[in-house]
């Protein structure tokens, strides 16, 4: 009995193999080998971006390589000013990036993240609060005392697009609820305000309140008939706890009445809600409504003040600038509560300014290049050791003030920890049968030391997809540079502390020349390996 008890198991285990098998066949589903290993594109988060399809993420590269404003020079300095007071190291700083929500990550330009990411820490650490960068840039708290509703009252949600926001906030309003009216149905007491209390913040205690809000109010296309700002409905309600800051008067006529005020600009960069004065009265059917009573709009010439021409022309470039750079307010304020609050001085961030915007302007990437193109020995110690190389040429190879032994001393026994903020530069080079290119996936690291600021372009999310995904079609439709057949392309991700430059090849018809006349050949662009050193003229009239 034994026996056939074991035959029939397995026979059984046989057939359902065969018949796992063939499902999976007629449903499509891939046999995957144990030795295949599993791909898991983009699996670090909204950062990761190396090797994701741009043609599925619709990002285009955009080579127009625009001037950086005065503000995201301030920026870059600050971040090197606090990395150097210890004030955050730089892993914390990407951590802080990285950690705001996607779609602030993929709007939000490359120092708006850079200083969400540096106010973030700031804030973990205690150095800030986020009352303290919110005054200093012009909003407004919402105090508890300026949404006292009433049951019966009726209210929308705010439509929140987080565009300002520089860090995850914690919330307790779900996104569902967002831009829609209803009715309070309860007053459930006073409560810390949770988006301040998870970051351990002291916060007005804020009033929570339940708000019934009818189904078609929520999805409109079941019932586009019905009047949302009656007590019936006959879809059913949804009965959610808000807390009054998020909540806004509704008018009589299903309106909310503080748009005006909504739309006051305090000063160039940033928007004021002012939520004081409200008064309640009963509208004609007996629903408990919310009016303002903070502008009388008349319209008598003697006291009616309207814009002029030149005002209508400055308010429409600072919306469409505020537009551009939601957290250029932050950015700005930033760097000054800190200084206000002793971490450095004013003056010292001047100077990391000024020092910041020198970075490559004396060609040091290329006068490294040029001397190896005329100085083999050069050659040689600059492809072994490219930091211990520009130091003998009077060039400080790291992005930061953090001294650290040459790559070749740390080969030696590894045993040496680099300072936070250290960075080796390494020297790739060009040959007849390889071509390397430069990309850093996770957050654009730059040899900025080296070539000064990194071009618009690198730091791109769509650069920073195809140079891992497609290089060779990258390089050919986007910048122009067709290998020749036979070139293999070595891309090198800088994601750590290692930041690459390449020597390219010396252009043909240069033999005899000093460094100085190779100079103009070497540009930033065949440094970072999306083209070739230009042409000498003779060759060109040739």
């Amino acid at each position: 009995f034994a026996v056939i008890f074991l035959f029939i198991l397995t026979v059984m285990h046989i057939l359902n193999s065969f018949v796992l098998l063939i499902s999976r066949r007629c449903v499509g589903v891939p046999r995957v080998h144990s030795s295949v290993r599993r791909i898991h594109i983009g699996a670090l988060g909204v950062h990761d971006v190396g090797g994701l399809d741009t043609t599925q993420e619709e990002v285009p590269l955009k080579l127009n390589d625009r001037t950086m404003y005065p503000w995201e020079f301030r920026t870059h300095a600050l971040l090197v000013l606090a990395v150097k007071k210890k004030l955050l190291n730089v892993d914390e700083f990407r951590r802080g990036v990285e950690g705001l929500p996607p779609n602030n990550y993929k709007n939000l330009s490359y120092y708006e993240k850079w200083a969400a990411g540096i106010a973030s820490v700031c804030c973990e650490r205690g150095y800030l609060k986020e009352s303290d960068l919110e005054s200093a840039y012009g909003a407004t708290i919402v105090p508890e005392s300026s949404h006292k509703y009433q049951v019966g009252d009726v209210v929308q949600v705010r439509d929140e697009s987080f565009s300002r926001v520089f860090r995850k906030p914690h919330l307790r309003t779900p996104g569902y609820v967002f831009g829609c009216k209803g009715e309070i149905e309860d007053v459930l007491g006073l409560f810390p305000d949770p988006a301040l209390n998870a970051f351990r913040e002291d916060s007005p205690p804020q009033t929570l309140y339940k708000v019934s809000i009818p189904t078609n109010e929520i999805w409109p296309y079941l019932d586009s008939e019905t009047d949302l700002t009656t007590p019936s409905q006959p879809q059913g309600v949804v009965s959610v706890d808000i807390f009054g800051s998020w909540l806004t008067c509704v008018g009589e006529d299903g309106n909310i009445e503080n748009r005006k005020e909504q739309e006051h600009k305090v000063d160039s960069n940033t928007v004021t809600f002012d939520y004081n004065n409200i008064k309640r009265k009963q509208s004609n059917d007996g629903i408990a409504t919310c009016t303002e009573n903070i502008h009388d709009h008349h319209h008598d010439d003697d006291d009616h003040h309207h814009l002029t021409r030149d005002d209508t022309e400055v308010a429409a470039n600072t919306k469409e600038q505020d537009a551009l750079f939601p957290l250029q307010p932050l950015a700005e304020a930033l760097p000054y509560v800190l200084a206000e609050k002793g971490f450095f001085t004013l003056a010292e961030l001047n100077d990391t300014v000024a020092n910041v915007e020198n970075m490559g302007a004396n060609m040091e990437g290329a006068r490294l290049v040029a001397k190896a193109w005329c100085d083999k020995d050069f050659k040689r110690e600059l492809l072994a050791d490219a930091s211990k190389a520009a130091e003998m040429m009077g060039i400080s190879a790291s992005n930061y003030d953090a001294d650290g032994p040459s790559a070749e001393a740390q080969h030696e026994d590894y045993k040496y920890v680099y300072p936070d903020g250290h960075t080796i530069l390494s020297v790739v080079e060009n040959t007849d049968t390889v071509h390397n290119l430069i990309v850093c996936t996770l957050c654009s690291c730059y040899p900025v030391a080296v070539l000064g600021i990194s071009p618009s372009w690198y730091r791109s999310l769509s650069y920073r997809m195809q140079a891992i995904r497609r290089p060779f079609e990258m390089l050919r439709d986007e910048f122009g540079l067709e290998l020749k057949e036979g070139v293999k392309i070595h891309v090198h991700d800088s994601t750590a502390n290692l930041r690459y430059m390449v020597l390219p090849q010396r252009p043909e018809g240069t033999e005899g020349w000093t460094e100085e006349q190779l100079l103009p050949l070497i540009t930033r662009d065949s440094l970072i390996g999306v083209s070739l050193p230009l042409t000498p003229p003779s060759q060109c009239n040739s």
